[in-house]
């Protein structure tokens, strides 16, 4: 799912011309790894959400990690 998730990262950000925000990286990467997760589960149909979350580190408004 991480490998996923950052590949569609690179691909946001190419497709954008430029890098994301902290917050923009974040939610890119949460909405990648829920939708590979409801990717895999949606066989189950007791399972009606998923909720997706990423985390990052952000100083003085530059990203310094994404927190595994």
């Amino acid at each position: 799912v991480c490998d996923r998730a950052d590949a569609e990262l690179a691909r946001a950000q190419e497709a954008a011309g430029q890098a994301f925000s902290p917050d923009e990286v974040a939610l890119v990467l949460a909405r990648a790894k829920c939708e590979a997760v409801a990717d895999e589960v949606s066989q189950d149909a007791s399972l009606d959400i998923v909720i997706g979350c990423d985390s990052v580190l952000e100083v003085d408004g530059r990203l310094e990690a994404q927190i595994g």
